[in-house]
Protein backbone atom coordinates (compact mmCIF):
# COMPACT_ATOMS: atom_id res chain seq x y z
CA UNK A 1 0.00 0.00 0.00
CA UNK A 2 0.96 3.35 -0.58
CA UNK A 3 1.09 6.34 1.99
CA UNK A 4 0.62 9.59 1.98
CA UNK A 5 4.49 10.37 1.83
CA UNK A 6 5.09 8.05 -1.08
CA UNK A 7 6.08 5.34 0.74
CA UNK A 8 5.21 1.58 0.22
CA UNK A 9 4.74 -0.81 2.71
CA UNK A 10 3.59 -4.19 2.71
CA UNK A 11 0.57 -4.82 4.88
CA UNK A 12 1.15 -7.94 7.10
CA UNK A 13 -2.64 -8.04 7.66
CA UNK A 14 -5.96 -6.22 8.06
CA UNK A 15 -8.93 -6.96 10.55
CA UNK A 16 -12.67 -7.49 9.04
CA UNK A 17 -13.47 -3.63 10.51
CA UNK A 18 -10.01 -2.32 8.11
CA UNK A 19 -7.79 -2.16 11.14
CA UNK A 20 -3.98 -2.80 9.87
CA UNK A 21 -2.69 -5.41 11.68
CA UNK A 22 1.43 -5.68 11.91
CA UNK A 23 2.87 -9.16 12.90
CA UNK A 24 6.51 -10.06 13.84
CA UNK A 25 8.13 -11.99 16.07
CA UNK A 26 8.75 -11.80 19.93
CA UNK A 27 12.50 -10.59 19.54
CA UNK A 28 14.31 -7.45 19.58
CA UNK A 29 14.44 -6.76 15.78
CA UNK A 30 11.15 -7.81 15.40
CA UNK A 31 10.13 -5.27 18.20
CA UNK A 32 12.12 -3.03 17.03
CA UNK A 33 10.63 -3.20 13.47
CA UNK A 34 7.29 -3.15 14.72
CA UNK A 35 7.69 -0.02 16.50
CA UNK A 36 9.12 1.24 13.32
CA UNK A 37 6.03 0.16 11.15
CA UNK A 38 3.94 1.80 13.64
CA UNK A 39 5.25 5.52 13.84
CA UNK A 40 5.42 5.36 10.01
CA UNK A 41 1.52 4.71 10.26
CA UNK A 42 1.35 6.86 12.92
CA UNK A 43 3.19 9.83 10.80
CA UNK A 44 1.20 8.96 7.82
CA UNK A 45 -2.39 9.49 9.38
CA UNK A 46 -3.26 5.49 9.57
CA UNK A 47 -3.50 5.32 13.06
CA UNK A 48 -5.95 2.59 13.13
CA UNK A 49 -3.58 -0.57 13.26
CA UNK A 50 -2.39 -2.98 15.76
CA UNK A 51 0.62 -5.05 16.54
CA UNK A 52 0.63 -9.12 16.78
CA UNK A 53 3.83 -10.47 18.27
CA UNK A 54 4.33 -14.42 18.04
CA UNK A 55 6.97 -16.52 19.77
CA UNK A 56 8.90 -17.71 16.92
CA UNK A 57 9.90 -20.70 18.69
CA UNK A 58 6.98 -22.01 18.81
CA UNK A 59 6.10 -25.16 16.47
CA UNK A 60 2.79 -23.72 15.35
CA UNK A 61 5.07 -20.83 13.66
CA UNK A 62 8.16 -22.79 12.32
CA UNK A 63 7.93 -23.46 8.03
CA UNK A 64 6.57 -27.11 7.36
CA UNK A 65 3.65 -26.65 10.70
CA UNK A 66 0.52 -28.37 9.83
CA UNK A 67 -1.14 -25.23 11.03
CA UNK A 68 0.57 -22.68 8.54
Amino acid sequence: MELKDGTNVRKDGVDADGTLVIIKPDTKSGRASAKKKEKLLDKNDKTNHRTILYDPKNPDYLSGSDSI
